[in-house]
């Protein structure tokens, strides 16, 4: 299931404060409509009513497939919240430990994760350890690729 907040934010430009409603996490199998959102970087975007500034709310998400059956948790923190953890644990005590929810791919970049889904969208969920890190390299890189490319087009635009 998806689950939204609302919450108090303040714009980085003017410092207007609004409530902005920001998803603490989607499941694409349940609601497909926002896995587009998601990819394009439309989800969790704070657009300011007093002066149009846009920003992307830099929160823990989690972006669950049951269909693909993975599980992705972005983080700009260096791990996931402890409560996480223990809703995870008391999946795997339902589920089993070997269940994909148990093992999730963690993420501290939102390119990061966008490029993660099509890595397992393109080649299956990751099934051992070794290849969730080797996942997370291949988004990693084309994380920085992409960056670079966008901060190129800046500087040629100048």
């Amino acid at each position: 299931m998806s689950k939204t907040v609302d919450l108090p934010v303040t714009c980085l430009k003017c410092n207007s404060s609004q409530d902005c409603t920001v998803y603490e996490s989607i499941n694409v199998t349940v609601h497909p409509e926002l896995k587009d959102d998601f990819m394009t970087l439309k989800l969790n975007q704070f657009n300011c009513k007093k002066c149009d500034n846009e920003s992307f709310i830099n929160r823990p998400f989690m972006y669950h497939d049951m269909k693909g059956e993975f599980l992705i948790w972005f983080t700009p923190e260096a791990e996931p919240p402890e409560e996480w953890w223990e809703s995870t644990k008391t999946v795997g005590r339902h589920m089993g430990p070997d269940n994909y929810f148990c093992h999730p791919i963690i993420v501290h970049d939102i390119m990061e994760a966008v490029f993660m889904v099509g890595i397992c969208d393109k080649n299956g969920s990751p099934q051992t350890d070794q290849r969730i890190n080797e996942y997370r390299e291949a988004a990693r890189l084309l994380a920085i690729q992409a960056k670079e490319e966008i901060l190129s087009r800046g500087r040629n635009s100048e």
